[in-house]
């Protein structure tokens, strides 16, 4: 049997290991609310994270987009660009025909005019 002294420090050892156990509890409570707080923050992060590279993803195809446009216009400009000088060389040689046939009738005149001087000397 248990006398009285053995019962009273049964009770407190019991009391000791409730408390220490409630101690733990807090501390582990603690712990998983902390821990808790940490998820929540992380995941905050990642989702601005998140939405950052989503923003420079749109960013990046939006600038791919317009680089593909200005690189169309280049082009387009390049096109542009041999016609006109495929113009201008058309253009040089009927300028230079037509002052050939000018220096050529000049010539012409010149020798008719030289004939008829004689002729009439």
């Amino acid at each position: 049997e248990e006398t009285t002294g053995e019962a009273e420090t049964r009770k407190r050892i019991e009391d000791a290991t409730i408390a220490d156990l409630r101690a733990e509890l807090r501390a582990a409570e603690g712990a998983t609310e902390t821990q808790r707080r940490r998820a929540e923050d992380a995941g905050g992060k990642l989702r601005v994270a998140e939405s950052e590279a989503a923003s420079a993803a749109l960013a990046r195809s939006s600038l791919e987009v317009e680089n593909a446009e200005l690189n169309a216009r280049v082009e387009t400009l390049r096109a542009e660009t041999e016609t006109l000088r495929a113009e201008m060389e058309r253009l040089w040689a009927e300028m230079e025909a037509t002052i050939a046939a000018h220096a050529s009738r000049a010539a012409a005149a010149e020798t008719a005019e030289t004939v008829a001087r004689r002729a009439l000397a």
